[in-house]
């Protein structure tokens, strides 16, 4: 690949830093190959290893790097966070549905006489604590549709307020917000913590 040509290939993958690259004197890409493994590759990382080695032995060649250390250390960073994340995710989950449980317990209290008179009256005890239950799903499921509201109003004033002195460094024009998929999937994820909690208390009614 040409330095033309990696700089026309830059251009069609970051068109928002496109501009950046055509106010400089000179062309900063260099010329380069552009090596793919075969998909039946069983290691990539093996095969990767083999292949600088393999260069570095070639005539003409002065100097091959490849920064296998670096990016082991950089997968051991991303598994890291991930996993940080996935722990804070479970925390906020169960703090949510202890959250969801407590609300669905101060209303149970305050129906208190009412829950008596259905258990005198020999109310199975679906009829009793299925309004509990409900009562988490909207719940959970309201709270998942302020938090989803509250963050694309964030995300549009973000977005208004930075977009124009950072859209040509970051490529802020290609960023949107949240897909309906994942936003379904945060509601229904809501609805099934708040679900959660309002089982807590109703298992409580006997």
């Amino acid at each position: 690949m040409t330095k033309e040509e990696a700089a026309a290939r830059f251009a069609g993958d970051f068109p928002e830093l496109a501009g950046t690259t055509r106010r400089l004197e000179r062309n900063p890409f260099p010329a380069s190959f552009d090596v793919r493994l075969r998909p039946d590759v069983r290691s990539a990382e093996d095969a990767v290893g083999t292949l600088a080695k393999t260069l570095a032995s070639q005539p003409g060649v002065s100097d091959v790097r490849y920064d296998r250390r670096w990016l082991a250390r950089l997968n051991a960073a991303i598994t890291f966070v991930r996993s940080i994340g996935l722990v804070i995710v479970v925390l906020l989950a169960v703090a949510s549905a202890l959250t969801v449980a407590s609300v669905v317990r101060l209303a149970a209290h305050a129906r208190r006489d009412e829950i008596e008179i259905m258990q005198l009256v020999g109310a199975p005890l679906t009829y009793v604590r299925g309004p509990l239950v409900l009562e988490g799903v909207l719940q959970g499921g309201a709270g998942a549709c302020v938090a989803i509201v509250g963050l694309s109003v964030l995300f549009a004033l973000g977005r208004a307020k930075y977009g124009a002195s950072v859209s040509e460094a970051v490529g802020l024009g290609a960023i949107t917000f949240l897909p309906v998929e994942l936003s379904l999937i945060l509601l229904f994820g809501g609805m099934l913590l708040g679900s959660l909690g309002g089982l807590i208390v109703a298992r409580a009614v006997r």
